[in-house]
């Protein structure tokens, strides 16, 4: 059994080859005492997380050149956005902040990703966009 001395002792040394864990556990437990702002921490880290990725892809309608941040969206360019979700995630549904996290941590692909507003991504969907059937007539 330690001494108490030798408890606080060891305790201490813990904490200093620790410091990451430390922080994430009192990050944790400050948490659990202020959920409110909790909750405001992590809404403006996604408005970061999400105008960051905006901007690594031009902040702009690659089709009709649409700059609300609001409407904007990534666009998987092969049409393979359900299947990677399966495959990274294993469902169908992935949250946005994991989906903006893979894209950073992959350097911000430009190969298989490119920003649309909504509405020209959802009529991509449905026959092609507008804007490129009137680019080519």
């Amino acid at each position: 059994m330690r001494t108490r001395a030798e408890k606080a002792t060891y305790q201490r040394a813990w904490r200093l080859r620790n410091t990451e864990r430390v922080k994430s556990y009192e990050s944790l437990y400050k948490s659990k005492r202020n959920p409110e702002e909790r909750k405001l921490v992590g809404r403006n880290n996604y408005s970061n997380l999400r105008l960051s990725t905006l901007l690594a892809y031009g902040h702009k309608c690659v089709c009709c050149g649409e700059t609300e941040a609001a409407f904007l969206t990534i666009d998987h360019i092969h049409n393979d956005g359900a299947e990677e979700r399966r495959r990274i995630h294993g469902s169908s549904r992935a949250s946005s902040p994991k989906f903006y996290r893979m894209l950073r941590n992959q350097g911000w692909p430009r190969d298989r990703y490119q920003l649309l507003c909504y509405n020209c991504n959802c009529a991509k969907a449905h026959g092609g966009c507008p804007h490129q059937r009137l680019a080519v007539a």
